[in-house]
């Protein structure tokens, strides 16, 4: 028995996380009265809040709506400026072109936080740096419609942030009530797994087919071949190109009957 314990330390000890997949075990029944607290432990354990990464998004997203409209304006007002200008017969200077803008860039945040935030979000959105949750459900003896109510819209905050959910050892009597509760209406039923060795299996098969995939794209991508350089009329009506001819198979001049 001390041996059992030992060689079961040690395999432990051997264990290494996975990237890119979190394991959420929940070791009670999901129903009404900890549904909620079901829904925080998954997003605290997994460190992975997609309601906080939601609202994160949408604040650059306002801030980069608020600066670009804030630029049309100054872009409108300098042409107006220009326009006014040009109708009273002389040109706008430095000094009257710059006033009101000066007036204007006082309104947009210039502060180093904003900047810094501004400037690692411009081209990629945040986002989590997994891709896959498998819930083991072995422990989970008994789930209401409550329960599957709080596991459904868990999997959909997840979703729209680009995390997956599958589910494994997933007990008869909780699939009975996931089919009665219309789950497979919004959830595929491909998400559930046997074991959780299988889940990861299919967590870590879907990524290589999306590398394989966005591998096979840009290979189609560096294949394309480019368009060839038009050809350039001379001073004496003569038509050259820089691509060789069949003829001569130099760049040599192509006459062109005029």
């Amino acid at each position: 028995m001390f041996q059992y314990f030992v060689d079961t330390i040690i395999l432990f000890l051997q264990v290494r996380e996975i990237p890119g997949i979190k394991i959420f075990h929940f070791e009670a029944a999901l129903y009404y009265a900890n549904a909620e607290h079901f829904r925080n432990r998954i997003y605290s354990l997994t460190d992975a809040n997609p309601q906080a990464l939601k609202a994160e998004r949408a604040k650059i997203e306002e801030k980069k709506e608020r600066e670009e409209k804030l630029k049309e304006k100054l872009k409108k007002r300098i042409k107006k400026q220009n326009t006014d200008a040009s109708l009273n017969g002389h040109v706008p200077s430095r000094r009257h072109t710059s006033e009101p803008v000066a007036l204007e860039m006082e309104t947009i945040d210039t502060s180093p936080e904003h900047s810094e935030l501004m400037a690692g979000n411009r081209d990629e959105v945040p986002s989590f740096d997994i891709h896959h949750i498998v819930i083991d459900c072995s422990s989970v003896s008994y789930i209401d419609s409550v329960g599957v109510k709080i596991l459904s819209q868990v999997i959909g905050a997840y979703r729209h942030v680009g995390v997956t959910l599958f589910l494994s050892h997933v007990k008869t009597p909780m699939q009975n009530m996931l089919r009665r509760t219309n789950f497979y209406e919004k959830n595929d039923q491909e998400m559930l797994y046997l074991t959780t060795h299988d889940a990861i299996v299919a967590a870590l098969q879907s990524q290589q087919d999306l590398l394989k995939e966005l591998k096979k794209d840009a290979t189609t991508r560096a294949n394309v071949p480019s368009p060839s350089p038009l050809p350039v009329r001379d001073n004496n009506n003569t038509c050259t190109s820089d691509t060789p001819n069949s003829l001569s198979g130099r760049g040599d001049p192509i006459p062109v009957e005029v």
